[in-house]
């Protein structure tokens, strides 16, 4: 859920865009624009690192070759939000590894051969994993933050439905939905609508397909 100030801070980046529900405008969600300020509140949401909190499972075996997508932050400290995580996670006994663009070429690949040996359970990311980095081995993927960009999101969910040794597996995505305020006029609507065609497209060859669109409806 987002709270009332976290709505009211996106509420007026909303009137004061114009937006008008041109998608491919929206999906330009590049950090410091007014759609990236937009897309940094809904991605950091403080009730998503306490639901995160719920649901993680505390099984070595359940949470190992795990994926997850962190927002930047609402402030100029892009890794403020993995910290958050990494500090739930550590918490919990977890062991996660952070791959931000301030890691070298040469530390991220060993963060990542740790993971894909299961040195590390866990890599924390924002956007450096969307693109060029194939790591089969991963079996579930928590998106904190969702980006309105259709192709981002697609890749995110091909990232952890890669073949591994060439055979089909299961792997579990956890999409965290933002959901407005009660009474929260045009911009609430906006983002329910965003947020259905998100879910729509995520769990269009889930196997638990049927629960999903039971839960649009009750959404919307």
């Amino acid at each position: 859920y987002l709270s009332d100030d976290e709505f009211f801070e996106w509420d007026k980046l909303y009137k004061k865009s114009g937006w008008m529900g041109d998608e491919n405008e929206y999906e330009n969600d590049i950090r410091g624009s007014i759609f990236g300020q937009m897309s940094s509140i809904l991605g950091s949401a403080e009730s998503k690192l306490i639901k995160l909190a719920e649901i993680l499972p505390t099984s070595p075996s359940e949470r190992a070759y795990t994926l997850i997508f962190s927002g930047h932050g609402i402030d100029e400290n892009e890794d403020k939000d993995i910290k958050k995580i990494a500090r739930i996670l550590i918490k919990k006994n977890w062991t996660p590894g952070q791959i931000t663009s301030e890691i070298k070429r040469q530390d991220r690949k060993g963060l990542i051969d740790s993971f894909k040996r299961g040195a590390i359970d866990t890599l924390l990311a924002i956007k450096i994993l969307d693109e060029g980095i194939d790591i089969p081995q991963i079996k579930n993927a928590y998106i904190i933050a969702s980006s309105a960009n259709r192709r981002q999101f697609i890749q995110r969910r091909g990232r952890v439905l890669r073949l591994l040794d060439g055979e089909n597996k299961i792997a579990n995505i956890y999409d965290f939905v933002v959901i407005p305020p009660k009474a929260s006029g045009n911009g609430g609507m906006k983002i329910r609508e965003n947020e259905k065609k998100r879910i729509e497209e995520m769990s269009r060859s889930a196997l638990n397909k049927p629960d999903v669109i039971e839960f649009i409806k009750k959404y919307l």
